[in-house]
């Protein structure tokens, strides 16, 4: 899971069509396709009901988008410290940082769905 990934997830789920996602994103509509693919096979849960139409965050979706808010913010405070802090040793913390988020949004998710949501 990257960050990238995340922006992604949360782009598709308001506009909820992937031409005008990956237009907004600047992305391939193929790259978007796969990209949400591997995210969806990493954390082991589809997160969108794929229709004719477009698609909308299933169960699983809205719970993973719910957790993806926190990692988004850290990433807007960590892209600040970064231009204020150019240290290499400090730049390692906050990825380190990230990463720990990201785990606790996979945490966060399963435990949500092991409860049954």
């Amino acid at each position: 899971m990257d960050i990238d990934q995340l922006y992604y997830l949360q782009t598709l789920a308001r506009v909820r069509i992937f031409t005008k996602a990956s237009e907004e994103l600047l992305l391939s509509q193929p790259a978007l396709s796969r990209s949400i693919s591997r995210l969806e096979e990493e954390i082991g849960a589809p997160l969108f009901e794929r229709k004719n139409r477009g698609v909308t965050l299933n169960q699983y979706g809205k719970v993973f988008l719910e957790h993806t808010a926190r990692a988004l913010q850290e990433n807007v405070h960590y892209k600040n410290w970064r231009q204020a802090k150019s240290a290499r040793h400090e730049s390692h913390k906050a990825r380190h940082d990230f990463s720990r988020v990201c785990s606790d949004i996979r945490f966060k998710f399963y435990s949500r769905l092991n409860w049954g949501i």
